[in-house]
C-alpha cells in the first residue's frame, strides 16, 4: 500500500515515517511539508492513502484535495492538532482523523480501515465521499473556536495582531509576557497562566512556569547529563523543561 505523508511539522513527519517503517506492506511517499508539493505528488505518484495535515503552507489540507480527478483521489487520513475538525462525518468511516500527538495504535487502525476501503470501493465512490467530507469540514471550520486565534498587542503607534500560527513561544516576565515569533518579540501585559487558558492545548504546551511552546515549532529535545531535558525551537532558542511539567509533556517528546 502506497502512503503519502504531508505534514507541516518536521518532528511529527519523522514520527510518521518511523511508525510506517515498522509496517511491512507500506511504501512511503514523501514526507512533504508544503501543500503544493503534496498535491503535485498525489497527482504524479498516485498514492493509495494520504496522511494529510489540515494546516500546511502554500495550500492547506482542503486546497490540496479540491479539484482532484476521480482517478487521482486517494483515501485520506487527516492529521491535525485541532479538535474542532473532528466532525460527525468521520463516524461513518469514509475518511479517518487522527489528533496529534498521533497514537501508534490509532494509526494502525486507520491504515487497516484504509486497506478495507481499497478492497471495497472504486475511485468514483471515494471521490464522492471526499467531496461530502470537505464540505462538512469547511462548515465546522467556520464555527468559532473556544480558543484564541490571535492576540492584539499594544504598540507605540498602533496595535499589532499576533496570530497563534506565527507564535513560537510565550515567556513570562513578571506582570508581562513576551510573545515570541520567528522574527520578533512582542511585550504584552498579562499573566502567562491566563494566556494558557486561552490557547488550544493540542497545539500549545506548558513546559516551564515561565514558558509555553507551540508544538509546531519544536525541532528537537535532548536530555541533560545532570538530569532534565532541553527543547530546541525552530528559531534555535533552547528552553529547559521544568521538573513539574516533564511528565505531562512526555507524549509530545
Amino acid at each position: 500500500m502506497k502512503v503519502l505523508i504531508a505534514e507541516d511539522e518536521p518532528l511529527a513527519a519523522r514520527r510518521l515515517v518511523m511508525e510506517l517503517g515498522r509496517i511491512g506492506d507500506i511504501d512511503i511517499v514523501g514526507p512533504y511539508e508544503h501543500g503544493v508539493d503534496a498535491r503535485r505528488a498525489i497527482v504524479e505518484r498516485r498514492p493509495d492513502v494520504a496522511l494529510l495535515d489540515v494546516q500546511m503552507p502554500g495550500a492547506n489540507g482542503f486546497e490540496v484535495l479540491e479539484g482532484l480527478g476521480e482517478a487521482e483521489v486517494p483515501l485520506v487520513i487527516f492529521t491535525t492538532a485541532y479538535k474542532r475538525y473532528a466532525v460527525s462525518a468521520f463516524k461513518a468511516g469514509a475518511i479517518d482523523y487522527l489528533l496529534k500527538p498521533i497514537d501508534s495504535k490509532a494509526l494502525e487502525l486507520a491504515l487497516d480501515k484504509a486497506r478495507s476501503r481499497l478492497r471495497e470501493q472504486d475511485a468514483e465512490s471515494r471521490s464522492g465521499e471526499l467531496r461530502a467530507l470537505l464540505s462538512q469540514m469547511r462548515t465546522d471550520a467556520d464555527v468559532n473556536s473556544e480558543y484564541k486565534s490571535a492576540f492584539w498587542v499594544k504598540g507605540t503607534t498602533q496595535n499589532i495582531r499576533v496570530s497563534i500560527h506565527d507564535l513560537e513561544s510565550i515567556e513570562a516576565v513578571r506582570d508581562y509576557v513576551l510573545m515570541h515569533t520567528r522574527n520578533r518579540s512582542h511585550l504584552m501585559r498579562g499573566k502567562i497562566s491566563g494566556l494558557e487558558q486561552q490557547l488550544d492545548p493540542s497545539q500549545f504546551i506548558r513546559v516551564h512556569r515561565s514558558y509555553i511552546l507551540n508544538v509546531k515549532f519544536i525541532r528537537a529535545s535532548r536530555k541533560l547529563k545532570a538530569g532534565g531535558k532541553v527543547i530546541t525551537m525552530a528559531s534555535g532558542k533552547e528552553i529547559r523543561v521544568g521538573r513539574k511539567y516533564a511528565a505531562a509533556i512526555g507524549s509530545w517528546l
